[in-house]
């Protein structure tokens, strides 16, 4: 009977303990290093919560506090003897007065351990449904010794590799070790803090609820999204602000980013996507786009000075850009058209002549971004010449009237940047319109003559293939401008640069639009 009693009151007294700890949700305390609990490459935690629970899920950052000391090893979590352990991966000895943060928290679908039977070179795929399918997961990681290892000597941080998350080696030449294991918490209050804007080792974050408190528990994750930092990182309190910085003092790669989490804390930015005023992203995208310009020209009047024979006379190659300074960086951007040919034996070939844009502006226009061009009026903008039959060149060889030149007048190109997002970051999407008017020089501009084809700019879709060639070539061209990876990564920075200054969290939304008064409304 006493048997009896002792196996059921065990038993109680574990339920009991589930229970509390559940209804509890996590604990966290600040553990330091001392020459009492250190024993060789490990330190022994001691807290009522984690003591003979092999069970518990750990999760441990360092914490430098005020004095320090810098502990520069990669860690882990190990279960021995009954007592919870920090240990250093590499096996040296545990630096003694190091501080940890450490989290614990109930098994649950939200707070586990698992193990990476899937590698690929640096890489660890984890494999969780709670994970699995869900970029928007903020979560934070401790790798977990178990009861056989492995050991992984490496920085490490998480990726969201399109369909699954992953744990990698921040020195990706390292490869990642058999079987890792990893604890992992899942909780809506950890976010995403990016550092663009490092001082030296270290940069400090804003959260209400840490901000003034020096006594915070902090804890951090490395994630990837397009920075590596392959070095140990800890938590620090410093002017009244909590800081990520690299143990080893290394200068903190600018946009490198981590999870962050604090018990009780607030998340920032807020769970909602916000909306972001038009001052605050339009403006310096608007300084940039503002310098926007363009110039087309195809043609020489020397003739064959580019082409030696041929039906190409008068043609200029390479004289067609478009041109604007954003986010520091000039660019010029070249692009080539044709001449358009057309009339009997499309004998009459037409060459555009110094057409430049004289006056820019840029406004938001139906969700859209639009920089509208505007083209001068002045001189002859399109000159033909005629090619007869490949032996004769000049207007005489031409019946009727011979090849006319035409003005191009109220010329504006239209180029409409669209904002997406993408990654966790701003991107867009390009369109161009142009519209000209075409009028014949001399007395019967248009009409009764061979070449009157060209004035009508597509409307007549029998001829209207030809003349339309120039208004494809344009706005195909200077949509590829728009496009050309130089280009979208200095667009990209003004978007990014405006809109990362206000504290948007974008990694937790997943659409951006432009409402009808120009601010940028994330969902």
């Amino acid at each position: 009977m006493s048997k009896r009693f002792c196996k059921t009151l065990s038993c109680l007294i574990t339920a009991i303990w589930a229970v509390v700890f559940t209804a509890q949700a996590q604990t966290t305390f600040l553990h330091t290093a001392t020459t009492g609990n250190i024993s060789s490459n490990w330190t022994t935690l001691d807290h009522p919560e984690i003591n003979g629970r092999p069970d518990a899920v750990l999760i441990v950052t360092s914490n430098w506090r005020t004095t320090g000391p810098y502990h520069n090893k990669s860690i882990g979590v190990w279960y021995n003897s009954g007592r919870w352990t920090i240990f250093n991966q590499d096996r040296s000895a545990m630096t003694n007065g190091a501080m940890f943060n450490v989290l614990v928290a109930a098994p649950s679908d939200r707070a586990f351990k698992t193990t990476a039977s899937e590698l690929t070179g640096h890489i660890a795929i984890l494999n969780h449904p709670s994970l699995n399918g869900r970029p928007n997961a903020r979560f934070l990681i401790t790798p977990d010794w178990g009861n056989s290892g492995p050991y992984n000597n490496n920085a490490i941080g998480v990726w969201y590799n399109g369909s699954r998350w992953t744990v990698y080696n921040q020195n990706t030449a390292n490869r990642m070790p058999a079987n890792p294991k990893f604890n992992v918490f899942i909780h809506d209050g950890v976010f995403v803090f990016e550092a663009n804007n490092p001082v030296g080792n270290w940069q400090a974050f804003e959260n209400s609820a840490t901000n003034s408190q020096p006594n915070a528990l902090v804890f951090a994750t490395q994630y990837w999204t397009s920075v590596y930092n392959p070095h140990e990182v800890g938590v620090w309190y410093t002017n009244n602000r909590w800081a990520v910085y690299n143990q080893d003092r290394v200068a903190l790669p600018r946009n490198a980013k981590f999870f962050l989490w604090a018990a009780g804390a607030s998340v920032t930015p807020p769970t909602t996507c916000p909306t972001v005023s038009r001052d605050t992203w339009f403006n310096p995208l608007r300084s940039g786009l503002s310098t926007a310009a363009v110039r087309v020209n195809n043609y020489t009047p020397r003739q064959h000075e580019f082409n030696p024979t041929g039906e190409r006379a008068f043609l200029r190659p390479g004289d067609c850009f478009f041109s604007v300074n954003m986010s520091g960086s000039s660019f010029r951007l070249p692009f080539t058209i044709d001449m358009v040919e057309g009339g009997p034996e499309n004998r009459c070939k037409a060459y555009i002549n110094d057409w430049n844009s004289n006056s820019v502006n840029v406004s938001t226009s139906g969700g859209r971004v639009l920089v509208r061009l505007n083209f001068e009026n002045n001189g002859t903008e399109l000159i033909t010449n005629c090619y007869n039959n490949g032996c004769c060149e000049g207007n005489i060889f031409c019946p009727g009237a011979g090849c006319p030149d035409y003005e191009l007048n109220n010329a504006w190109i239209e180029m409409y940047l669209t904002p997406v997002l993408s990654g966790g970051r701003l991107d867009y999407t390009s369109e161009v319109a142009f519209n000209v008017d075409v009028r014949e020089l001399g007395a019967d501009p248009c009409t009764n003559n061979f070449w009157a084809f060209l004035c009508d700019w597509g409307v007549i879709p029998r001829v209207g293939d030809r003349q339309n060639r120039i208004r494809q070539a344009i706005e195909n061209n200077l949509r590829a401008q728009l496009d050309s990876p130089s280009l979208r990564t200095a667009i990209n920075l003004a978007l990014n640069s405006a809109v990362s200054s206000t504290g948007v969290d974008l990694s937790r939304c997943s659409s951006v639009s432009i409402d009808g008064t120009g601010n940028l409304i994330f969902r």
